[in-house]
């Protein structure tokens, strides 16, 4: 708009200075002089015009200016939120970085206390097979001492698998958080104590030279095999649910 007014004023200080230039060599033609009173007043027109047209170039470069300074503050406030968008992106992905390898370590950690629950179930299953194996033939059966002997050595060595399940027990209880794992980790619990139970009541008789229950080997060897089958379904568990995903152990 002021742009046009500008061009506006520009010409019309252009048609008056043509006019009074006609008229001057017209006055120069005919010998027609203007009085003191018609040049001051075509002098007060011709000031006014020039002011006009000087206060309508100020006006249009001040807007000019306007613009241009207002450009420059969008371009500035636009890379600023360009600036801030990356800023904020970075600083998400950073976080997101930092939240999968807590998970991943998260991951890592529970599995390893998986593995090792799963190592001690088999150790303590391998030592209670040759308790029952050593038993077996002497069910319903007198026990003399060397045989008590035999079982009490077997024992000790079974006692001891049995202090680190219950320790790898107790770290995996504490670490283990996805519930399918965690679940089946509690049953594995539950039957190496059956188990337990089961061995301890033989040793317990064969120390004190007393018959050895059949039905307590019997559910020595259930109790067995079925710990074999439930700390396989453990790790199992763990493979399925706690595998770190290919695309987030590789982030760095």
């Amino acid at each position: 708009m002021l742009k046009k007014i500008a061009y506006g004023a520009g010409l019309l200080i252009g048609v008056l200075l043509v006019s009074l230039l006609a008229y001057y060599l017209f006055a120069l033609a005919t010998g027609t002089t203007f009085n003191e009173t018609q040049w001051a007043a075509a002098g007060a027109w011709f000031g006014g015009l020039m002011t006009f047209g000087a206060v309508s170039v100020a006006v249009w470069q001040t807007n000019n200016a306007n613009k241009q300074a207002r450009d420059g503050e969008d371009k500035a406030a636009s890379e600023a939120a360009k600036a801030e968008d990356r800023h904020n992106a970075e600083l998400a992905a950073a976080n997101q970085r930092t939240l999968d390898q807590i998970d991943v370590q998260w991951r890592r950690d529970q599995i390893a206390c998986v593995v090792a629950a799963y190592g001690t179930y088999n150790v303590l299953r391998f030592e209670s097979d040759k308790i029952v194996d050593s038993v077996k033939v002497l069910v319903n059966k007198t026990i003399t001492p060397d045989q008590a002997h035999k079982v009490t050595s077997l024992f000790q060595k079974w006692e001891a698998s049995f202090i680190e399940i219950n320790n790898a027990y107790a770290a995996a209880n504490i670490t283990v958080s996805n519930q399918p794992t965690r679940e089946i980790l509690i049953e594995c619990d539950k039957l190496a104590s059956n188990l337990a139970r089961e061995i301890q009541s033989i040793h317990s008789n064969a120390s004190r030279c007393r018959e050895i229950d059949g039905d307590t080997v019997k559910n020595a060897m259930s109790f067995h095999d079925r710990l074999g089958f439930k700390a396989e379904e453990l790790l199992n568990a763990a493979r399925d649910n706690l595998n770190v995903p290919a695309n987030q152990g590789t982030s760095s």
